[in-house]
C-alpha cells in the first residue's frame, strides 16, 4: 500500500492493529505503533485504545499502560482496556485498583467494563469481590446482566469450586446460566469440569449427558427445558 504512494488512514491502522492482536506479535505490534506516530494518529482515541489490546494481548502491559497514559480524553473504552489488560496478563490487584480509580472520574462504566473487572475477579478466584462487582451493575449503575456477566459469574465460581472443593454456588450459577443459554455447549462443559475436579464424576457424566440431548435438540428444535 505505502510503496504505491497510498498513505494509510485511521481506518487502516485500525485493521492493522486488529489482525496483530488475532497473532499475537509484539514486534509487529511495535512496528505498527512506530507509523501510527509518524502519521499523526496515536492522539485517536480509537487507535490508542486498539493500541492497549494490542499490547495487552502480546503480553506487554507495560506498553499498554504507556498508550493508556497518553490519553488526554481517556473515555469509557480506554478505561475498559486496560483494566482488561491487567486482567488478561494474570495482574488482578492493578485491574481492580484502575476500576476504583474509574468509579472517581466522570467516565461512566459500561457492560465491557464490568466484564474485564468479572475478568479480573474469576483469574484472581475473588469471588466475593466478584460477586460485589456483579450486584454492583445493577445496584448502582442500572445495567442488567448480559450472557457474557453470567459465564464469567461461572467461571468464576468453577475456579472457586476446583480449588475448595465447594460447588453449591457453582452449580446454582451454572444451571441459571443452562436457562438462559441452553445450546451453548461451553456452559455444560464448565460444569462438567468442575464436578470432575471435585471428585464428583458421576454428575459430570449427567452433565454431559444432557450436553448430547442439548445437541440433538438443536438440531430438531426441542428444548429439554420446555419439555420438563
Amino acid at each position: 500500500m505505502q510503496r504505491r504512494g497510498i498513505a494509510p488512514d485511521s481506518a487502516t491502522f485500525l485493521l492493522v492493529l486488529s489482525l496483530v492482536s488475532l497473532i499475537p506479535s509484539l514486534k509487529k505490534g511495535m512496528e505498527t505503533h512506530a507509523h501510527v506516530i509518524k502519521r499523526g494518529f496515536r492522539s485517536e482515541n480509537p487507535i490508542a485504545n486498539s493500541l492497549i489490546s494490542m499490547y495487552s494481548r502480546s503480553g506487554s502491559v507495560g506498553h499498554s499502560l504507556e498508550v493508556f497514559n497518553g490519553v488526554k480524553e481517556k473515555d469509557v473504552v480506554s478505561w475498559s482496556s486496560i483494566i482488561q489488560a491487567y486482567a488478561l496478563n494474570g495482574k488482578v490487584d492493578e485491574a481492580l485498583d484502575l476500576f476504583d480509580v474509574m468509579r472517581r472520574t466522570e467516565v461512566r462504566q459500561n457492560h465491557y467494563t464490568f466484564l474485564a473487572v468479572l475478568s479480573a475477579c474469576s483469574h484472581g478466584g475473588l469471588v466475593e469481590k466478584g460477586w460485589r462487582v456483579f450486584k454492583l451493575m445493577k445496584e448502582d449503575y442500572g445495567l442488567e446482566p448480559e450472557i457474557e456477566h453470567f459465564t464469567s459469574m461461572v467461571d468464576m465460581f468453577c475456579r472457586a469450586a476446583r480449588l475448595h472443593g465447594d460447588l453449591v454456588i457453582a452449580e446454582a450459577a451454572a444451571k441459571q446460566l443452562l436457562m438462559l443459554e441452553p445450546q451453548n455447549a461451553a456452559n455444560y462443559k464448565m460444569l462438567a469440569d468442575a464436578y470432575i475436579s471435585a471428585g464428583r464424576r458421576e454428575e459430570a457424566i449427567g452433565v454431559l449427558g444432557l450436553l448430547r440431548e442439548s445437541q440433538l435438540e438443536k438440531r430438531t428444535g426441542y428444548s429439554w427445558f420446555e419439555g420438563g
